[in-house]
């Protein structure tokens, strides 16, 4: 039994072999989140935790970063629709970071080994492997498309001010996309069950 087990929480996926959890009331103890958060580790009695302190940055971060990268391009318009909302897009989204990304991580009780083992997962052991020169930035970027596309409730504002009713629909590619989601009748440990429902597509 792991500390996150004495807290109501949802099972969200695997990142790199470690649990991905979403709280559903407020934990104080081995560490400190609540529903507005998402978790990496269970604490004692399962592997250190570490909380992605505000999300919402983490998805301004992450739509700051492909806005930029899309503004860079030479590739016209029909091939990166996104192309069609930067100028409008980056202000709002730029107006949301009040920290570098690697600031929005929570390590709780994470010694040199753990970072180092859990950071050498991510050269082959992931779907999109590392690439770049701040591992702990990249990794927030990540988190925030995952929030993006899949969590936008702990968005916040973010996306409600972007003032466009599906702003996933601008997007064309995952630049990361590492979380491991399970079928839904796949049996999971967390109290709250699994944080997605779904089920194979019925086809004629």
């Amino acid at each position: 039994m792991s500390h996150i087990d004495s807290f109501e929480h949802e099972f969200v996926g695997y990142l790199a072999g470690l649990p991905v959890y979403h709280p559903l009331e407020e934990i104080r103890g081995d560490f400190v989140c609540d529903a507005r958060h998402i978790v990496i580790g269970g604490g004692s009695g399962e592997h250190p935790a570490l909380v992605l302190g505000s999300p919402r940055q983490a998805v301004a971060h992450f739509l700051y970063d492909a806005l930029s990268s899309t503004a860079e391009s030479s590739a016209p318009q029909a091939r990166l629709p996104l192309k069609a909302v930067v100028d409008e897009w980056l202000p709002t989204v730029e107006s949301f970071i009040h920290s570098p990304p690697e600031e929005l991580l929570r390590f709780y009780d994470w010694t040199e080994e753990n970072k180092s083992h859990f950071r050498e997962q991510f050269d082959d052991g992931v779907p999109n492997p590392y690439w770049g020169d701040r591992f702990w930035g990249w990794l927030v970027l990540g988190l925030g498309e995952f929030v993006f596309f899949a969590m936008p409730e702990l968005a916040g504002d973010v996306l409600t001010d972007l003032g466009a009713e599906r702003p996933h629909d601008y997007f064309q590619h995952v630049r990361y996309s590492n979380i491991l989601l399970l079928p839904e009748r796949m049996p999971v440990y967390a109290n709250g069950g699994h944080a997605f429902s779904s089920f194979r597509r019925q086809r004629d």
